[in-house]
């Protein structure tokens, strides 16, 4: 279903030139009322790359963890 919903979204979007992140929060909902207005962090760089936990992931946390480790292992 969240796979049908995405398709009719990008279908949307292209036939009306408008990226993701500018599609009204009413228009979300037109297409599925799961939708609320969080939708709109998922196109937030930041908050997308703090989500991405797992070692290696490129989270700002991962990245300074990984700086330390090569600092050490090329010192």
């Amino acid at each position: 279903q969240a796979h049908e919903i995405v398709g009719k979204l990008t279908a949307h979007s292209l036939e009306h030139s408008i990226p993701f992140q500018e599609i009204e929060l009413a228009t979300y909902q037109s297409f599925s009322d799961a939708f609320d207005q969080s939708v709109f962090k998922v196109f937030d760089v930041r908050a997308a790359l703090k989500a991405r936990t797992a070692t290696g992931a490129p989270s700002p946390t991962q990245v300074k963890r990984q700086i330390t480790r090569w600092k050490k292992l090329l010192s």
